[in-house]
This record gives C-alpha cells, structure tokens and sequence, in this order.
C-alpha cells in the first residue's frame, strides 16, 4: 500500500498540468450549434461539429465567449482549417476584461503567424513562418499558453509542433487578464473553420498538491 502511495504521489506530483481542464462551453461544437458563443453578426455556422467562419462578410464580425478571467498561467489551444488566404486567415483575439488590451493573431498568405504590435505594426513570428497549411483540407493545430499578467506578460506559441517562446506583442496594452476568446473575419476575405477549442488554466503547484491529497486519502479510504 505504501509503494502503491508513492507511486501515485509521483506520477501526480509528475503529471500536475493534466489536472487543466476547458472552461470553455460547448469548445466542440458537438451541440451543433453555437450554445455558449455569441455570433453577433451571423458570420458563424456549426456543420459536422466544427464552427465555419464565413470570409467577407459585410460588416465584418466575430463568434466569441467569454468566461471567468484567468490570471494563472493557461493555455488556449484549437484546431483549424483554412486555404492560402489572399489578405489574411485564421484571426484569434484574446481579450482581458478590464482593458482594451489584447492578443491579436493572424494567419498570412504563405501559411505565415503575424501578431499584432501596438504602433500599428505586424510582427511576423519567424520560427513559425510556413508552419500553416493552408490546403483547406488538413486541421492545424495551435496551442498559445500564457505564462504571466500584468506588464511583464509573455506567451508562447505553438503551430503544427513549430514553438514561438516569449512573445511579447499586443494591441494596445498587455491584458491584465484574459476573459475571452475571438475568431473574427475583420478585413478578411478567406473563410476558416475550427474545433476542439479550449481554454485550460494550469493548476499552480499549491492546487495540484492538494488533489494529490485528496487522491490519496480517496485511496486509504477504500483499504
């Protein structure tokens, strides 16, 4: 029984971030409907469980949700398809609930990430450059995961297995939290669809320790 304790309290202590789970409703689409997102200008359509974003619309809009603001470290990750866009594709806010700041992500002709700096700029991320395919037909992956707030935020980002570490480009300000997530068609002419959308905050070290607890104590209980 004890061995058995200390295995589980490793592989625990080991596998901490896997206590994150989504926060997001309805991530999946698997409703089939847009049940906890707001679409206020109709560009969004749920087919076979994944969110069509329609390019071109007129006014351009976005499909969102917002959720509890997140001040630990989190991840926000999707799936996504889209075609070589002839201005830009794949468009993801991350927004905070307090401030005008945000997290603004495209994806650019070439299959190229672009994030936008305040000064009214696109920075290009290099490592990522090519790392979209953009066939129409093959899902991307993207995971960005948000390791501080305040001033001193900084992300990383991860497309198809390529990483950008440290990123520190915003619109307007860095949010002083992030509670909610965007997929706009703003000055977009290409449509892109997603799935499997999540927004998992990771446990700090405190809150994993006391579910290791709680499973162990689970555990004696059941001698």
């Amino acid at each position: 029984m004890k061995a058995l304790c200390v295995a589980l309290g490793g592989a625990l202590l080991l596998t901490a971030p896997s206590f994150a789970a989504n926060i997001l409703i309805n991530g999946d689409f698997e409703t089939g409907d847009l049940t906890g997102w707001t679409d206020p200008n109709g560009i969004g359509t749920v087919n076979a469980g994944r969110l069509d974003i329609a390019g071109g619309a007129s006014p351009d809009g976005f499909v969102q949700q917002t959720f509890a603001a997140q001040m630990v470290t989190t991840t926000v990750s999707a799936e996504f398809w889209t075609v070589n866009p002839a201005d830009r594709s794949f468009n993801m806010f991350l927004r905070g609930s307090t401030s005008s700041g945000q997290i603004n992500l495209r994806v650019v002709p070439g299959g190229n990430v672009q994030i936008f700096n305040s000064g009214s700029t696109w920075e290009t991320l290099a490592n990522l450059n090519g790392s979209v395919v953009t066939d129409g037909t093959t899902a991307n992956t993207i995971t960005v995961t948000l390791n501080d707030y305040g001033a001193s935020l900084d992300y990383d980002v991860t497309v198809n297995g390529a990483t950008e570490s440290g990123v520190g480009f915003f619109q307007n300000a860095a949010p002083a939290n992030v509670s909610r997530i965007a997929f706009d068609n703003d000055f977009g002419t290409t449509g892109f669809s997603v799935d499997n959308v999540s927004v998992s905050p990771v446990p700090e070290p405190g809150s994993a320790l006391l579910a290791l607890l709680a499973g162990l104590g689970l555990l004696r209980r059941r001698r």
